[in-house]
């Protein structure tokens, strides 16, 4: 009866040792984002979020992306620009995401709506061994939305399900518009077991990154609370494993 006990305890623990968070600093607390040339690449992966470095009107290299009191703003001008990170997938498992931010155009006026573009994509390595400076998003200096795949293996827009095996592949996007000066919070349920066999948990994968595209350029808008994390398991599904544990307990 006492090895049942355990047993359950530990396979409870698991369940919810396996949840973590696919997304670093999404609270904007740390101040730097880290600048590169006009991709994401493997050299990136890990590093938090990364942007367009010298993009217009910044003409010291900063990042046309910064931190500022707890927000990833935009300073990259007109034209449209992206930020995004990449991570490597670990422990984490599960067929579900559940991804969050907040939205506050630019702007001063109704005028001013923006439309902000994201994604959520999925790398999973072939038989070869990634370079640094293989592209995994491409084109960071502008709203683009294409992706690379690597180690002769795919890359997938895990909401839409599209994917590419290529070096430069479209997925497509995603996108919410929003009024100027409003901030407004998404939160999107993304269900892994839609897509084909062998891409349906989180552990198929070996890295997942999330980009931004402000797509019209206007400078002044943030986002904040970013997260991506496979869900804990609801309060009815541990009572359910609780009162399991509980009849093997009795019958033994």
């Amino acid at each position: 009866m006492k090895k049942t006990a355990l047993a359950f305890t530990t396979s409870f623990s698991l369940v919810l040792g396996a949840q973590a968070a696919l997304v670093i600093n999404g609270d904007m607390s740390a101040s730097q984002v880290g600048t590169t040339g006009n991709n994401i690449t493997f050299g990136d992966v890990g590093v938090g979020w990364v942007a367009k470095g010298g993009a217009a009107p910044n003409t010291t290299n900063t990042a046309a992306w910064r931190t500022v009191n707890n927000r990833l703003t935009d300073f990259g001008g007109a034209g449209g620009n992206s930020v995004g990170q990449i991570n490597a997938v670990t422990t984490e498992t599960g067929s579900n995401l559940t991804f969050k931010f907040s939205w506050t155009p630019g702007g001063t006026s109704p005028a001013d709506n923006l439309t902000l573009e994201y994604q959520v994509v999925g790398w999973k390595l072939g038989t070869e061994t990634p370079a640094v400076n293989d592209t995994m998003f491409n084109g960071i200096n502008f709203g683009g939305s294409n992706v690379g795949a690597i180690g002769g293996g795919s890359a997938r827009n895990l909401i839409s399900g599209s994917a590419t095996t290529g070096i430069n592949g479209g997925v497509g996007s995603q996108t919410v518009t929003g009024v100027a000066d409003t901030t407004a919070p998404y939160s999107f349920d993304i269900d892994l077991s839609l897509l084909p066999s062998g891409f349906q948990d989180v552990s198929d994968y070996d890295y997942i990154g999330v980009r931004f595209s402000d797509v019209t350029g206007v400078d002044g808008g943030y986002i904040s609370d970013v997260s991506l994390v496979v869900p804990e398991p609801s309060a009815a599904a541990l009572l359910g494993l609780g009162l399991v544990g509980l009849v093997i307990r009795r019958r033994r």
